[in-house]
């Protein structure tokens, strides 16, 4: 089974305390083998399937033994916010219950969140023992001491850091979070 991935943005609102869906257009790059679905850019970050960086984020996939960032935060708190009213049509009465205002590949996946800053203030020199097996075609881990010194800059490539850098200016990075589903 293929790994999938996505991701949105969001931007917190300091004057009415909200997080917000950030409108940013097609600001991020697409791997040359993605351009077919997506075309050159895309309004997510982080949208190839890469169990690098799903295994740095959400210990998903693992085999590598990282660290994981963020795992088991699942969505964010409040994610519950769209009333959603019988025939789609507002009535008077109380909501007939709260749905999550993300997609439903949010809903059935699973799930993190991640403030910038704490992407930025990562250090990703540090290096960490890569202990996937590459010869073995399910990547099991290989025996503790066997695997491979390796920093999370190496592990994680260049396009994620692309995808950091075009982050960095769409404001200040506590204002801004990451959400993503694994699925």
């Amino acid at each position: 089974m293929g790994l999938c991935n996505t991701s949105v943005v969001e931007r917190y609102d300091e004057e009415t305390g909200t997080w917000d869906f950030a409108e940013i257009g097609n600001i991020f790059d697409v791997p040359d083998s993605y351009e077919p679905v997506y075309g050159k850019n895309t309004t997510t970050p982080f949208t190839w399937r890469s169990s690098a960086v799903a295994s740095f984020i959400a210990g998903i996939r693992n085999s590598y033994c990282v660290e994981p960032i963020a795992e088991g935060r699942g969505l964010p708190e409040g994610h519950k916010s769209v009333e959603d009213y019988e025939d789609g049509i507002f009535l008077s009465e109380p909501p007939k219950k709260m749905r999550s205002r993300y997609d439903c590949e949010f809903i059935e996946g699973h799930n993190t969140w991640v403030l910038l800053s704490e992407l930025l203030n990562f250090d990703y020199e540090q290096t960490f023992e890569d202990r996937r097996s590459y010869g073995d075609e399910n990547h099991e881990k290989v025996a503790k001491g066997h695997g491979v010194l390796t920093t999370y800059k190496e592990h994680l490539g260049e396009l994620f850091f692309k995808d950091l850098e075009i982050l960095k200016a769409l404001g200040k990075p506590d204002n801004i979070r990451v959400v993503w589903s694994f699925y």
